[in-house]
């Protein structure tokens, strides 16, 4: 099978320099004319932010999407949100986060509550659901440390919900001290993803040190970061995701697999049509150079994809394999279904064909584990979504037991062969993109000379060809 590869998102920085805002309108203004704040990954992501603000002479500090997550704070057990409930113990003027870095619970004198920073080693106390006891452990730990090891042999780290758990806990307080508990919330994150702390931050010297006491938005400053209050006026940076990719017409003939090769050493890959606008942009590069083509694109048929509807099983690590003589064949270019004949061997169909379909139900033991239905007739797909419905899903055929016990169903019925769970994956890009937008020409795919696995395009629209033919070839471009 032809190999895909994940390309990264490649980010295209803009520096709005013209009028400062606040952090929330600033990622306000930047969604609605670019894609978002800045976000920042990868060791080539600072180079060319960093090359955007001098190209534009920044000396100012400029917002980029980075914030501090402060009202994340939640219970360790069961990832309950402190939001959620009425209970709260905070200490006068706590959470502070002193110094930027205070992101777990510690309960103190009087039951209560104190943000410290996590590393802090500390005596804490674990929960045991089954007893619904706490456990005051004396050993000092950090925060993580310590839910790690509550977890680990208890249940996690204490809970303080209700009035009665916080009185039990500060008994605790009397024993050891202050001690973590499992009050504990998020740290810095992109705006693209707030369910992940960012990692690899290039921070100042000394930063971050909520200095004002409410910096929780960061600025960009001489390609390093800083904490401030998000109310300030700055400057910022957007980005766009790929915009600068574009199709390249390479005018050499070549066959897909080197044409393939050729876009991956010197540009991206073969080109990906995800959407209307890349295939207008596909059309345009066509005609500017007046090629009709066809002319090679990154998509594929992977012929080797056939797999077992029940636990996405792939039929290649499979030891039974019993397809009938010159199967799978894909004549019309849509063969992605399997098909048990009454002989017992096994066909590839397009899946739109209707006919019986037989299902798996793990409740049941011996031969009656497989059912066969016949009426009315229906598509693979439609036979699928009834065996997960009322059964388990789609019968799969792994021992010559079961195929011979699916094989008496089909005779038993009278049909020459049933649907049954063997199906494959259909056309893929290149590039590992989602094949959810494929403009085919007439009657394409049709597989017309057979073996034609490999995709093209002729005046903008997707064509099946045989891979060994020699075409021009599209690259995605990107100058980035």
């Amino acid at each position: 099978s032809v190999m895909s590869v994940l390309q990264s998102v490649y980010y295209k920085y803009y520096l709005i320099n013209t009028m400062p805002m606040t952090w929330a309108d600033a990622k306000n203004y930047c969604r609605e004319k670019y894609d978002d704040l800045a976000i920042i990954r990868s060791s080539d992501d600072w180079i060319k932010i960093k090359e955007e603000g001098a190209a534009k002479s920044l000396t100012a500090f400029a917002w980029v999407g980075l914030y501090n997550d402060i009202e994340s704070w939640r219970w360790s057990f069961n990832d309950v949100p402190l939001k959620n409930q009425t209970l709260r113990m905070w200490y006068a003027g706590e959470p502070k986060n002193e110094n930027g870095n205070e992101a777990c619970g510690v309960l103190g004198q009087l039951g209560q509550w104190w943000d410290y920073p996590c590393t802090d080693l500390r005596p804490f106390i674990c929960y045991k659901s089954s007893t619904d006891k706490i456990i005051p452990v004396a050993s000092l730990m950090t925060w993580y440390g310590a839910q790690a090891y509550c977890r680990k042999h208890y249940t996690d780290l204490a809970s303080s919900t209700t009035a009665t758990q916080n009185s039990q806990l500060e008994q605790v307080f009397l024993l050891q001290g202050s001690s973590w508990f499992g009050l504990f919330r998020d740290t810095w994150k992109w705006v693209d993803n707030p369910l992940q702390d960012a990692t690899n931050l290039k921070w100042n010297t000394g930063q971050p040190n909520n200095f004002a006491g409410n910096e929780d938005c960061v600025v960009i400053f001489n390609g390093l970061l800083v904490d401030r209050p998000c109310m300030n006026l700055n400057f910022f940076f957007c980005h766009t995701n790929r915009i600068e990719i574009a199709p390249l017409l390479i005018k050499q003939n070549a066959n897909w697999i080197v044409a393939q090769n050729y876009c991956r050493e010197n540009y991206l890959d073969l080109y990906t049509v995800t959407n209307e606008t890349d295939q207008q942009m596909l059309l345009k590069e066509m005609t500017d150079k007046n090629v009709m083509g066809p002319v090679w694109i990154g998509l594929y048929n992977d012929l080797d994809t056939w797999y077992w509807s029940y636990n996405h099983l792939p039929l290649k690590n499979m030891s039974l394999i019993k397809w009938a003589t010159g199967n799978p064949d894909n004549t019309s270019g849509a063969d992605m279904c399997g098909v048990l004949q009454d002989v017992g061997k096994w066909e590839s169909y397009p899946c739109y064909y209707t006919g019986p379909f037989i299902c798996y139900d793990a409740n049941n033991s011996a031969a009656n584990r497989f059912i066969i239905y016949y009426k009315p007739p229906t598509d693979w797909h439609t036979g699928q979504t009834y065996c997960r419905k009322y059964h388990t899903d789609m019968a799969s055929s792994l021992t010559e037991t079961d195929n011979s016990i699916m094989q008496q169903l089909v005779k038993s019925i009278n049909y020459n062969g049933a649907w049954f769970g063997l199906t494959k994956e259909t056309w893929k890009w290149s590039d590992g993109n989602e094949p959810s937008y494929l403009p085919w020409g007439p009657n394409q795919p049709d597989n017309y000379y057979s073996s034609e696995n490999c995709g093209g395009a002729r005046n903008g629209l997707l064509t099946d060809e045989q891979c060994n033919k020699q075409y021009y070839f599209v690259c995605s471009a990107c100058e980035c």
